[in-house]
């Protein structure tokens, strides 16, 4: 009953939405929905599926554009066949400020669909995501959607505002919220409520509370419903974690439903990944338990595949039907990269039954302005260098060389999101030290004068 009701909540609250809001074209839609702007979405499973998006990593180079061309494959004709582009623009700290998705017409002429504007505050955190599309009728951008993020004085997100769009009104509509509550450096438990527009007051949708071990590693994650003709809240469902002897992986994850009629948690789902020594996840394995036995029956598996410098070059996802006891083919990703560490291709292909085959289905493809490098000859190049320890731990030293008698060079690190985590003057010095902790993991350091030259390492990260 429960789930019944979530489920007339939900779909009642995304038509309401949808009833106000344009239709847009399908690839558009798809691209709003993979960056998880519904802040009512829940899934369990979501937060530990790798999210290969995260490997269009975008490696600084002074700002400039970044462009990626999406193609589906025509199985008529055998050919890639071109369908829209994403023009990214960066600021001078690389963060992008505009986004721009234009669709190919027929008549290869290209149109565009969407507009993003990014706005930072000093720390460099998103504060505000403003989209706009485009009405050809009127040839005119329309507002459409908006987020905004707030921060507290220690630069931890405290709330996360969406609004969008009434032609009706002409102005911002609430539609939804999530609150931050933290106990220190750990996230306490997060809420989030919906605006009911016809009843103009916001309702609690729902919460999850965490709790920490005695070294502050998370241990659970436990959900609650609002129900609303209660006026109280109701556990739903519940996440126990479980890490490898260093406490740095999760290699478990035990997903537990709560019996409302027995009053009592009961396991439903499993989630196990296996990592390889470098710390990358190389096999997530998805379980359902039985319901009336003690059983669980493997449902999802995907296994990662990577090169000699952390690049995830492959996955592999499978799924056994009900009662099969046999892994079926359900997709296969492959990505390539250039000498510089950023993502250039994301290849896709779908399992085909009726040829026993992989079938090519999308592609991506990335092309990158970088600036002109003039003015050092390459044995200057050699002469520059930035050495450290890899793996790196926070404290160890950075050696430089070459950089004190040649101008105004900066030492910049980011981490596979492309979020800058560390800057650093280092014109005339021959050694620094990271002044920010960082967590464990790859990362990239930058070593520039931001004229004409330029050096990118990949720094692994270990406690």
């Amino acid at each position: 009953m429960k789930r019944i009701l979530l489920f007339t909540v939900s779909i009642f609250l995304v038509f309401s939405l949808k009833a106000q809001l344009p239709d847009l074209p399908e690839i558009l839609e798809e691209q709003i929905l993979q960056e998880h702007f519904d802040l009512t979405n829940n899934e369990q499973v979501q937060e530990f599926d790798k999210n290969e998006n995260q490997y269009y990593r975008y490696v600084p180079r002074d700002g400039g554009t970044d462009t990626l061309f999406g193609y589906r494959w025509d199985n008529e004709y055998e050919e890639w066949v071109l369908k829209c582009r994403i023009i990214r623009t960066m600021n001078e700290e690389e963060l992008p400020i505009t986004k721009l998705i234009q669709l190919l017409t027929f008549d290869s002429i290209w149109v565009d669909g969407l507009h993003y504007d990014y706005s930072y505050d000093d720390n460099n955190d998103l504060t505000e995501v403003v989209i706009m599309y485009w009405k050809p009728d009127a040839m005119i951008w329309e507002n459409y959607f908006r987020m905004e993020r707030t921060y507290d004085d220690s630069y931890k997100l405290t709330n996360i505002l969406t609004q969008w769009w009434s032609d009706d009104t002409q102005q911002w509509v609430d539609f939804h919220s999530k609150t931050f509550v933290y106990d220190g450096d750990n996230l306490e438990s997060d809420t989030v409520r919906v605006y009911m527009d016809m009843m103009g007051q916001w309702m609690n949708f729902f919460y999850n509370s965490y709790a920490y071990d005695d070294n502050g590693t998370r241990i659970s994650k436990t959900n609650y419903l609002w129900l609303a003709f209660m006026n109280n809240w109701t556990k739903n469902y519940r996440l126990l974690y479980y890490y490898d002897d260093n406490e740095e992986n999760i290699v478990q994850v035990i997903g537990q439903d709560w019996d409302i009629f027995d009053q009592a948690w009961n396991d439903r789902n499993r989630y196990n990944y296996t990592y390889d020594d470098a710390g990358d996840m190389v096999q997530y394995v998805f379980e359902k338990r039985k319901m009336y036995d003690s059983v669980w029956v493997e449902k999802v598996k995907i296994d990662y595949t990577y090169d000699g410098m952390g690049n995830m070059i492959q996955y592999v996802w499978q799924y056994k039907p009900h009662f099969d006891t046999v892994w079926n083919n359900f997709k296969q990703v492959f990505f390539s990269y250039d000498e510089n560490g950023n993502m250039i291709e994301r290849l896709e292909q779908r399992w085909d039954k009726d040829v026993s085959d992989w079938v090519n289905y999308s592609k991506w493809e990335m092309a990158i302005e970088y600036p002109a490098i003039t003015g050092v000859s390459e044995t200057d190049k050699s002469e520059i260098s930035a050495t450290f320890k890899n793996p790196y731990m926070n404290g160890d030293v950075i050696h430089l060389s070459g950089v004190s008698n040649r101008g105004d060079f900066k030492l910049m690190v980011f981490d596979l999101t492309g979020k800058m985590v560390e800057k650093i003057n280092v014109s005339g010095k021959t050694s620094a030290v990271l002044k920010n902790q960082l967590i464990p993991g790859l990362y990239l350091v930058i070593l520039t004068n931001d004229k004409d030259f330029k050096l990118t390492q990949k720094m692994i990260v270990s406690d």
